[in-house]
């Protein structure tokens, strides 16, 4: 599925999680509440952010991509938003695996 934003990446469900296209391991849970996602790197903070947030992407050369975010379109926690304005978060790499609580999934791409 090709993503331009996390309202893309929801794709009108209300919670995912996202594995990694080589380990198969579970890298990001995924909840929507309103207007907004919560993500859950599960090592640190959880994140709070608007559906309409812009996923960018980053080619790699000799591997897959990434696909990021912004920390100035974060909402919580107010500390990830005094980050340089240069910083960027991954939300996945490029051909992980979005699976859905219906239990639909997909392939994340640019």
């Amino acid at each position: 599925m090709k993503v331009a934003s996390f309202k893309d990446l929801m794709n009108g469900h209300p919670e995912a999680t996202i594995s990694c296209l080589y380990s198969g391991k579970v890298v990001r849970k995924l909840k929507v509440e309103n207007d907004t996602l919560w993500i859950d790197p599960l090592e640190g903070p959880k994140v709070l952010i608007t559906l309409a947030a812009p996923i960018t992407y980053e080619p790699w050369a000799m591997d897959r991509g990434n696909m990021l975010f912004s920390p100035r379109d974060v909402i919580e926690p107010m500390d990830l938003r005094l980050v340089p304005k240069e910083t960027l978060y991954k939300i996945c790499g490029e051909g992980d695996y979005i699976e859905w609580s219906d239990g639909q999934f997909e392939e994340v791409t640019p």
